[in-house]
């Protein structure tokens, strides 16, 4: 995140949602910067088989993650997902006067965007893909019609999303 054209401001505030994302589906694990580092390359995880300490490198920056327990492929896996997610915001802002912004990857709650990912990262880590997190628009729907109620019962639903686009439908 050591940009030079992105604001201080910035790099702390996407530093704080890389926090907060992962203590939401890790609430009892630890997160502790190691350091800002302008040479880091990409993003990733060092995995270790069957540990409970990781080393991340994230939005320009590198953490130590350790869990009370071992970290399992879906617990890496959604570390991936809420980097994903950040990032792909991250650049977006950063690269605003070049790209433009695509407002619609902002809305909705960060975790459902997080959960999306985790079933489908392309629209986070495809920077060609072009299409609607529809995903994150289903559970958007549930998350609304859970809390709807017709003559004081509560509404039951569900969704199927057939295929990875409108296209495999056919």
């Amino acid at each position: 995140m050591d940009e030079n054209h992105t604001p201080f401001q910035i790099n702390r505030l996407y530093e704080d949602f890389f926090e907060r994302g992962l203590k939401y589906f890790f609430p009892f694990a630890t997160l502790k910067p190691i350091g800002s580092d302008a040479e880091v390359n990409g993003e990733g995880i060092a995995r270790n088989a069957e540990t409970s300490v990781l080393s991340l490198t994230a939005l320009g920056s590198r953490y130590s993650f350790q869990n009370n327990v071992a970290f399992t492929e879906y617990g890496l896996r959604m570390l991936e997902s809420v980097s994903a997610v950040l990032s792909a915001r991250y650049r977006m802002l950063r690269d605003a006067d070049r790209n433009g912004v695509d407002v619609e990857r902002f809305g909705g709650l960060p975790e459902d965007r997080y959960v999306s990912a985790f079933l489908d990262p392309r629209p986070y880590s495809d920077k060609s893909h072009s299409r609607s997190d529809r995903i994150a628009d289903a559970i958007e729907v549930l998350r609304t019609s859970a809390l709807t109620t017709y003559e004081n019962r509560r509404i039951s639903t569900g969704a199927l999303l057939f295929g990875r686009s409108p296209e495999s439908l056919s």
